[in-house]
């Protein structure tokens, strides 16, 4: 069951920092001045990230009271 929860997400995973590393690196290749411009974005997309998540989590949790509330489930 964890298996398939997990498996397809970390092949995901790994495919997406593989596309990340090959891109800055043909970046470089290409011109060592966008690949500057492209790794000063990286603390945007971490800031962007950070909000994402928090986001999402306050949804989950959002929805788990209303599951419970609908459910009747004390905690």
């Amino acid at each position: 069951m964890i298996q398939r929860g997990i498996g397809e997400k970390i092949g995901e995973l790994f495919g997406t920092i593989f596309l990340f590393v090959l891109g800055y690196l043909f970046a470089f290749f290409i011109g060592w001045e966008y690949t500057l411009i492209l790794l000063g974005s990286i603390p945007v997309m971490m800031v962007a990230f950070v909000i994402m998540a928090k986001a999402g989590k306050a949804g989950v949790q959002e929805e788990i009271i209303a599951y419970q509330q609908c459910a009747g489930i004390a905690e």
